[in-house]
């Protein structure tokens, strides 16, 4: 705990009625201790763990079907404080770039930078043919959600398998997609949300985004007719960051998992959000507050991680190949969205994106093998190496001729020039045909970490928190940093109470154990299951857990 051996005391409370739950606690935690030098009446405010064994909260219900499935909804991840140089806090970089472009794209392009235009998908589309590659044929482009009902174009392109898009929302915002078109007056499902829609629901849906374009284009279906599993490539340059993967869509088992490119998985030390500035543990590796990401866990994209699955690695170099092309034209950071056909054989662009997680977080981290430290910074170490510009995350390249006056073209022109292109699919594949199909994909944390079971969320300081009725401890109300400091998971008490050099408080004093220095505390000291009727289970491990 950070600041722990320069505290005067440390005055440890533990009552009979916080031990009682101990016996029903895993015995196996270990501790990973960090001290520096903030002052002791911040340490609340200032946990940083650099990390257990595996960053995620149990679900509760996982749907009994899920297990047919290659993957099913797991936990949800950790959402936890990284302190990270600013030169490597990835979602920084990522915002600090958005908000360049958003307010003056012009800037980009005149510095030999496109890569903010794929955002738009009928620019990616354009991009995507004219570059050889292959992405779903659009059949209709308009201006107005209404035009999907009149224009002619439209109208022919609405049955068949197909896909509605809002050309400039993200996270399938304003995506509709259906496997036997969608019409007016009938309903439909909708495979996304699997709720029916008319024609009508769709084009009101999108009225209310107020998108510049529409599209209508093929819907990718696998070989069982099913929404395909989605791989997002993080690239940098030709080099493979990460790759996010999402299985299961429109399924109650749809799952999000993050590996690389040796489908090693990256996302078990859950999400990161950086700091702003940078710290390290006492033992030198970037400083983690995993207690709080563990209270603050939730979903990837409204998803739960996937449980273990068998990525199709041979699928994966297929992609990678073509990731890595796109990635050497466009020369900056940028993630590339794909899937497989319904064949197995065929690479298909589905979008482009600059913007991942809107720069809120990101799912990847590395054991780094030569100091044994987490490494959460290696995606944004990997954008600082990219290139001179630091701004744009990577070397300013050509700007496509067909792209050069996208900015200056009204939503009317733009249409009329993604109609105009013609998809050729001409990228020359090393490997052609998939045959190898499917291989495990290893999923185990680093060894070396520990506990080996999720750690239940830890209420934080400041927020309110209601004690059992049966504590002798008062709720907490507007916590403030001269007050008693008391963990309760969402759980259930997991202990101990306890206070930094604060007065005493209830259980009686006599069942205080105060130490100076708690390195020095063994099991030998607090009683290892034994009986003792004040320390009645071996604690040592869950209260080093609990005070750092």
């Amino acid at each position: 705990m950070k600041n722990m051996k320069r505290m005067n005391l440390l005055a440890l409370i533990i009552s009979a009625l916080c031990l009682s739950c101990f016996a029903r606690q895993s015995t196996t935690q270990k501790h990973y201790d960090f001290h520096g030098t903030v002052p002791s009446r911040n340490l609340r405010y200032d946990r940083r763990l650099q990390t257990f064994k595996t960053l995620c909260v149990d679900l509760d219900v996982v749907p009994p079907v899920c297990s047919a499935f290659n993957g099913e909804p797991s936990c949800w991840a950790a959402r936890s404080p990284a302190y990270c140089m600013p030169e490597h806090s990835f979602d920084a970089l990522i915002a600090q770039r958005t908000m360049a472009v958003t307010s003056s794209p012009e800037d980009a392009l005149a510095a030999g930078f496109f890569f903010h235009l794929l955002e738009d998908k009928g620019a990616a589309y354009m991009f995507s043919a004219e570059e050889g590659f292959l992405p779903p044929t659009i059949h209709c482009c308009v201006t107005n959600p209404n035009e999907l009902t009149t224009d002619p174009s439209c109208a022919s392109a609405l049955s068949g398998a197909i896909a509605i898009k809002a050309v400039d929302s993200h996270s399938n915002v304003g995506v509709y997609t259906f496997e036997n078109g969608v019409s007016s007056g009938v309903n439909s499902t909708e495979l996304l949300t699997q709720t029916e829609m008319t024609l009508e629901e769709v084009v009101s849906g999108l009225e209310a985004l107020n998108p510049s374009k529409i599209i209508v284009e093929d819907l990718i279906l696998d070989i069982n007719s099913d929404l395909p599993t989605e791989y997002k490539f993080h690239m940098f340059n030709g080099e493979v960051g990460a790759i996010d993967v999402i299985m299961n869509r429109g399924t109650d088992c749809e799952c999000y998992a993050v590996i690389d490119l040796e489908c090693n998985r990256v996302d078990q030390q859950g999400c990161f959000e950086t700091t702003g500035s940078e710290a390290a543990d006492d033992s030198g590796c970037t400083a983690v507050n995993s207690a709080l990401g563990l209270r603050k866990a939730g979903p990837v994209k409204d998803l739960a991680i996937c449980s273990d699955f068998e990525p199709d690695a041979c699928a994966i170099s297929k992609m990678a190949e073509v990731a890595t092309a796109i990635s050497q034209t466009v020369g900056a950071y940028i993630r590339v969205d794909m899937f497989m056909d319904s064949t197995g054989d065929d690479v298909v662009l589905q979008e482009f994106s600059t913007n991942h997680m809107g720069g809120y977080r990101y799912c990847a981290s590395q054991v780094d093998p030569d100091t044994g430290c987490l490494d959460v910074c290696y995606l944004g170490e990997m954008w600082d190496n990219n290139g001179d510009n630091k701004l744009y995350g990577g070397n300013s390249t050509s700007v496509p001729a067909y792209l050069s006056t996208w900015l200056s073209l009204s939503a009317e022109d733009q249409c009329a020039a993604i109609m105009g292109t013609t998809v050729t699919n001409s990228f020359p594949y090393s490997v052609t045909t998939c045959t190898a199909k499917p291989s495990p994909a290893p999923t185990a944390a680093p060894v070396s970490l520990a506990p080996t079971v999720a750690v239940s969320p830890l209420s934080v300081v400041g927020e309110n928190v209601t004690m059992d009725p049966a504590s002798p401890f008062p709720d907490i109300a507007n916590d403030v940093p001269t007050e008693p400091v008391i963990f309760w998971p969402q759980s259930g008490p997991i202990g101990p109470c306890f206070e930094l050099n604060g007065d005493a408080m209830s259980p009686d004093p006599s069942d205080i154990y105060t130490v100076a220095d708690p390195t020095t505390v063994t099991n030998a000291d607090i009683g290892t299951g034994g009986g003792s009727p004040l320390f009645p289970g071996e604690l040592i491990g869950t209260i080093a857990m609990a005070l750092s």
